[in-house]
């Protein structure tokens, strides 16, 4: 680990501050690992606290060299909103990016995606969060157009329930802790509160317990569980929820002025 390494300890004893270490996990056995940069698996992190450079402490002399590369860019990413499950089975590039969601979606939830959004009814809707794809395949195959990082399933429920439901929010574990959940949430929600009112009051979300303080970072509140005014919308084919979590909402939506005294 860092802390191993000569010279670190004593560089610290006069350093007034806060430190982070990060510890890069089992030892590396395999020869591809060992030429890795040992800092690979950690850029998530790094990038989640605000970190856009690195320090590498130099084999020799226990000396701090200069900065290492910058981390690498995020891509610039794109939303595609509003999708039907007829656009997710016909397109080719839709169906190329559910290919790519799967495996993810089955880790988190167990299912099938296009099951799932067809039992929902012709009402749910799917956001992918996607980066144009750079690089090359195996055996040269052509790479797909769009770069999976995240997706949102929701469904807009109208008077008198006037609320948007948020049925799923999954990122690829490779690219969680970079700010494309709240990428994804921001958008639904800024969605949600271009709508008057009288269409869409509230979002709700049933939330697994480890995402609670995500979710009220985003200024979601728990539904009062003994109020049937405040009660989620009765569907039997909605997410059942597990032990352990909490129904939200925000209040949303855009007043509508009514023509006033002149």
């Amino acid at each position: 680990t860092t802390l191993r390494r000569p010279g670190v300890c004593s560089m610290l004893k006069s350093f007034s501050g806060a430190v982070l270490v990060l510890f890069q996990g089992g030892p590396q056995s395999s020869k591809e690992a060992q030429d890795e940069d040992p800092w690979d698996m950690d850029i998530s992190l790094l990038r989640a606290i605000g970190v856009t450079s690195r320090y590498v402490l130099s084999s020799a002399g226990g000396k701090f060299e200069a900065p290492s590369p910058a981390l690498p860019a995020l891509p610039s990413t794109e939303i595609l909103s509003d999708l039907k499950l007829k656009d997710l089975e016909e397109d080719p590039d839709l169906k190329a990016l559910v290919d790519q969601a799967q495996p993810w979606y089955d880790h988190y939830f167990h299912d099938d995606l296009i099951e799932e959004v067809r039992c929902w009814g012709a009402e749910s809707r799917v956001a992918f969060l996607v980066c144009s794809h750079s690089g090359h395949q195996k055996n040269d195959e052509t790479p797909p157009k769009w770069r999976f990082l995240g997706l949102i399933i929701y469904k807009l429920w109208g008077p008198p329930l006037r609320s948007m439901s948020i049925l799923r929010v999954v990122v690829p574990g490779e690219y969680r802790l970079q700010g494309y959940g709240r990428v994804l949430m921001r958008w639904v929600i800024e969605k949600a509160r271009g709508m008057s009112r009288s269409i869409c009051s509230r979002l709700t979300l049933c939330s697994l317990p480890e995402a609670i303080p995500f979710y009220e970072r985003l200024q979601f509140t728990p539904i009062p569980q003994d109020d049937p005014e405040d009660a989620p919308p009765p569907d039997p084919e909605l997410p059942q929820p597990m032990p352990g979590s909490l129904w939200m909402q925000l209040k949303c939506g855009r007043v509508t002025k009514t023509g006033g005294r002149r």
